[in-house]
């Protein structure tokens, strides 16, 4: 885990929202973006409760990086969303 935001608590009862974003792709890593959020079902308020960045790296059994992405060619890494430099959610000092 890169980092982890914690926005607010989630209570008893609240219907939780998880989302995720693959915002960069290479040849043995993949970072995901993972949003939280919460419905209070009594008032119906939602609250943006975590915020987090993932960086998953394949490794094979002897610890070396395992190509998992060889085939990812030049114009489909262009279209890829490197979102990386952005590491602070919105709302957050």
């Amino acid at each position: 885990m890169d980092r982890l935001y914690f926005l607010a608590t989630i209570g008893e009862g609240y219907i939780v929202e998880i989302e995720a974003h693959i915002n960069y792709v290479a040849r043995s890593s993949i970072e995901i973006e993972l949003n939280v959020s919460a419905e209070d079902t009594l008032s119906g308020k939602q609250v943006e409760a975590y915020h987090a960045y993932f960086t998953l790296v394949a490794l094979d059994s002897a610890g070396a990086n395992l190509l998992l992405f060889h085939n990812l060619s030049f114009k489909e890494k262009e279209n890829t969303n490197d979102s990386r430099q952005e590491k602070t959610p919105p709302g957050t000092p």
